[in-house]
């Protein structure tokens, strides 16, 4: 599967926030706007994905996803259970 995508980014300010994983946007929810707090975000900053989500080498910009729940991004991560830490240790105590 050549150039396919892995996820869906939502870089662009002032748009609607899409769902990481399958794409879906939410009503009323935008990139730069208090509406992030409703999610768990992640910044995607390996460069190992284009600004679309796809596979690629070197890419500069790094891509902002949203996932519904910590347990979503776990899961499609597939991180082992609490392998992921914040950088914040007090963010650390309230996974626990």
């Amino acid at each position: 599967m050549r150039n396919s995508r892995i996820y869906y980014p939502s870089n662009i300010h002032g748009s609607k926030i899409r769902n990481a994983i399958t794409g879906i946007t939410y009503d009323n929810c935008y990139v730069g706007t208090l509406s992030e707090k409703n999610f768990f975000r992640v910044l995607d900053a390996s460069g190992r994905y284009d600004t679309e989500g796809i596979k690629t080498h070197g890419n500069p910009t790094s891509n902002k996803l949203f996932f519904e729940s910590y347990a979503e991004f776990e899961t499609f991560y597939k991180l082992q259970q609490g392998g992921y830490e914040y950088l914040n240790e007090e963010e650390n105590e309230e996974k626990k």
